[in-house]
């Protein structure tokens, strides 16, 4: 009797021993940004709904760094960059250089990509929210 309560006992344990050690993850972080979203995008915000913005903030994502360039502000550069995909939202953690009046520090935000747009948004927010930007090859240098 005691050898058959012992038998059960370890069949049990080996049965739901590997379930209870399995800690996967869905995504993991990797380094640095992925290799579809990189080049320039500008936004499609209209003229009409900020007439004193100037020109259409810019959206440079590059290999190892993400630059967010709007009129009358100084350059928001994000390095060391690590991100994530889940489903066809890109999750990212980085942080922001001191550049001019932006103090830099920790950040994180998303990225969803639908076809050549790109819709850009913060931690908090819906993944597409906000004007998209569009992929565009004509702004050289900026």
């Amino acid at each position: 009797m005691k050898i058959r309560h012992v038998l059960v006992i370890v069949a049990a344990t080996l049965t739901f021993f590997p379930a209870l050690g399995n800690t996967t993850q869905a995504a993991t972080w990797r380094k640095g940004t992925p290799a579809s979203l990189r080049g320039i995008y500008q936004s499609t915000m209209p003229h009409k709904v900020a007439p004193a913005a100037g020109f259409a903030p810019v959206l440079t994502i590059s290999k190892r760094a993400i630059s967010f360039q709007e009129s009358n502000y100084p350059n928001s550069l994000t390095k060391q960059l690590r991100y994530r995909k889940i489903g066809q939202v890109y999750y990212f953690k980085g942080v922001i250089q001191h550049i001019g009046w932006v103090l830099g520090g920790k950040t994180s935000f998303k990225l969803y990509k639908r076809g050549h747009y790109i819709y850009r948004s913060f931690a908090h927010e819906k993944a597409n929210s906000g004007y998209p930007f569009k992929k565009t090859a004509h702004m050289k240098n900026y």
